[in-house]
């Protein structure tokens, strides 16, 4: 049995988009200083240092699960600003390159 994971960090779905809109107007900053600080002092070992967008995510998950140049198997794909991880080794695609249904 092969079983592949996708382990995205924060990612800006409707209700983060909500999260960042109210805590950054109750705090009386921009939503790009609030999300600075966000990933400075709640998430600093994120790599990438912003969120990441759902087609993003969508982009990888459906790089995994193609029938493509050779999948990883049973492994765990952590999500870095080059799409590969310390596990997980994925060559570098595009949202562009990615055809949603």
């Amino acid at each position: 049995m092969t079983v592949n994971s996708v382990l995205p960090g924060p990612t800006r779905s409707e209700g983060v988009e909500r999260f960042v809109q109210d805590l950054s107007k109750a705090g009386g900053t921009d939503e790009a200083s609030f999300e600075a600080e966000f990933f400075r002092t709640v998430r600093p070992s994120s790599l990438l240092k912003r969120f990441e967008t759902p087609e993003e995510v969508a982009a990888l998950v459906v790089y995994v699960c193609s029938h493509g140049p050779r999948p990883p198997t049973g492994r765990r794909c952590a999500w870095t600003a080059a799409w590969s991880g310390p596990s997980c080794e994925l060559p570098e695609i595009g949202v562009e390159n990615v055809k949603l249904p």
